[in-house]
């Protein structure tokens, strides 16, 4: 069984790599976890390959367990970063735990049907241990030559590494240890950068209990130029939650990507079969200017993180929005304005507008468009900036009430191929 998921994971390019034997793992059903720190308040679009992997294996009826690193997180997981992440109070490592659980709750009820996926917190098992006990109890299994010799902890002391940081590998690994304890659970899933955490967890566990456990890693979502999708460290992050990434630039963001990036992201995040995926690919073969296979990929995975509702109401307003006759007296109507608030994030104050402020604080502060003030200030000295169907020919330009339609609402344009919705509030 587990040999048949490998090759799943393995067709569909998530497989990075796995542990010695994980592919003659005999038993009929296994536990497995996924651990996700709750670094921020919502997930982003990388940790969705973790996500389906998990659910490839739970489709097998599989055990699997999300353990939220409420302990770790404090610390933060110094894996391939160039500087110590700043450390975090521990109300908002709580407050993003409380978050990011009703989020991979909803996707694997919307995806599989199933909100009663087990999670646990480390920190449940690590507010108590002692750190005399875990030193003697967990740290003797560890050679320090071992966590040194490891690629993510090598490419950190180049810039510094603290002690506190060093431990990193060391807890997680003590996290597979509890799970494996408590659930026998005998696989960890994580990402590329997570392969020296999970092998340390297995190292451990074969020098106390003498029995083999194992790990798999996935690859890291990149488009065609081999860029990370959904980065961390970005300023342009995919994030999970539309009140993060609003449902408007979540659709925009993958209807606009190449063929190459979105056969890659529809193989590794959704359950299309290869005879599926295949036969998408040779229609979009034939018409490549129909974008048939971005539209299925935005289409599924908004059901996946949102729901069908708001796919429906996306795809309506970005057919309405890019048409060719844009009547502001039909852009905002009745049946829109309500649509806009769920999908759209973009609001100014009335004071500010009431008080007036330049086209491009407007463009750069208000509205969900991704362009520096530069770069606005360029495509208005190019003619490609309209707002209410009025050209911006001059980046000096005012924006006042007077301007919004009926009083209250914005609709710029960006060339051809990128809309925005403004509201004043």
């Amino acid at each position: 069984m587990i040999q048949k998921i490998i090759n799943e994971l393995s067709w569909r390019g998530i497989l990075n790599n796995y542990s010695n034997n994980t592919n003659k793992i005999i038993d009929k059903k296994i536990t497995l976890y996924l651990g996700i720190d709750p670094t921020a308040d919502s997930l982003h679009i990388g940790h969705m390959i973790q996500l389906i992997t998990l659910m490839h294996f739970a489709k097998q009826n599989n055990n699997v367990i999300i353990l939220i690193g409420n302990a770790t997180g404090i610390i933060g997981d110094p894996s391939f970063k160039k500087h110590e992440r700043p450390l975090m109070e521990y109300h908002c490592i709580m407050n993003n735990t409380i978050k990011i659980v009703h989020q991979i709750r909803k996707i694997f009820s919307n995806v599989i049907n199933n909100n009663n996926i087990k999670i646990v917190y480390n920190n449940d098992w690590m507010k108590n241990y002692k750190l005399i006990d875990f030193i003697r109890d967990i740290g003797k299994n560890i050679n320090i030559n071992y966590m040194i010799a490891k690629n993510s902890v090598k490419d950190r002391m180049k810039y510094g590494l603290s002690f506190t940081e060093f431990t990193y590998q060391l807890i997680q690994g003590y996290d597979f240890v509890f799970l494996y304890k408590e659930y026998n659970c005998i696989l960890q899933i994580g990402g590329s950068d997570q392969w020296g955490n999970i092998t340390t967890g297995i190292d451990i566990i074969k020098k106390i209990y003498k029995n083999p456990v194992f790990g798999i890693t996935t690859n890291i979502l990149t488009d065609s130029s081999n860029k990370k999708i959904g980065k961390t460290d970005s300023n342009d992050i995919i994030w999970l939650d539309k009140t993060k990434t609003s449902i408007y630039n979540f659709y925009q963001y993958w209807i606009n990507i190449d063929d190459i990036t979105a056969l890659k992201c529809i193989k590794m995040m959704t359950f299309l079969s290869k005879e599926e995926i295949d036969n998408l690919s040779y229609i979009s073969s034939k018409s490549p200017q129909k974008k048939i296979i971005q539209l299925k990929l935005s289409e599924i995975l908004i059901k996946y993180l949102h729901s069908d509702i708001e796919y429906q109401n996306i795809r309506y307003i970005s057919n309405l929005l890019f048409s060719k006759h844009t009547d502001l007296k039909e852009i905002f109507c009745e049946k829109t304005i309500p649509i806009f608030k769920e999908i759209f994030d973009n609001y100014i104050p009335y004071d500010i507008i009431n008080n007036n402020i330049d086209v491009l604080n407007f463009l750069f502060l208000h509205t969900d468009i991704k362009n520096t003030k530069s770069e606005f200030k360029k495509l208005i000295n190019n003619k490609s900036i309209y707002i209410n169907n009025i050209l911006i020919d001059n980046y000096k330009f005012v924006i006042n009430i007077k301007m919004a339609f009926k009083g209250k609402y914005f609709f710029i344009k960006k060339g051809k191929k990128c809309c925005s919705i403004c509201i004043i509030k």
